[in-house]
């Protein structure tokens, strides 16, 4: 991520790591959404649409990354560092972000 310019969100998976999700976010690329359910992780860039599959997310912030799996989540700087996050809840419910018939 060091030697990419300008800003970027990224998530990566390996045929030699299976069950591994690696996420990075530099710069205001948009946001990468973590969300954690019951031994099963997920990755999107869109918040709402982990609703219906879980309510407990961790937001990544510029400069950070992420290694997940089905059951853990490490979250650290771009160096390295390990960062503590906060789990957050969500409160909003699938009927309220329907594409009303699209």
């Amino acid at each position: 991520m060091n030697q990419l310019r300008g800003a970027h969100a990224i998530a990566c998976i390996s045929q030699s790591e299976p069950g591994k999700i690696v996420v990075a976010r530099k710069g205001n690329a948009g946001g990468i959404t973590i969300g954690h359910g019951n031994g099963e992780s997920f990755v999107s860039s869109d918040t709402s649409a982990l609703v219906p599959l879980t309510t407990n997310v961790t937001y990544i912030e510029s400069s950070e990354m992420a290694v997940i799996t089905s059951t853990e989540c490490s979250i650290s700087s771009l160096d390295g560092k390990a960062i503590e996050t906060k789990t957050h809840q969500l409160d909003i419910d699938s009927s309220s972000i329907a594409k009303g018939g699209f």
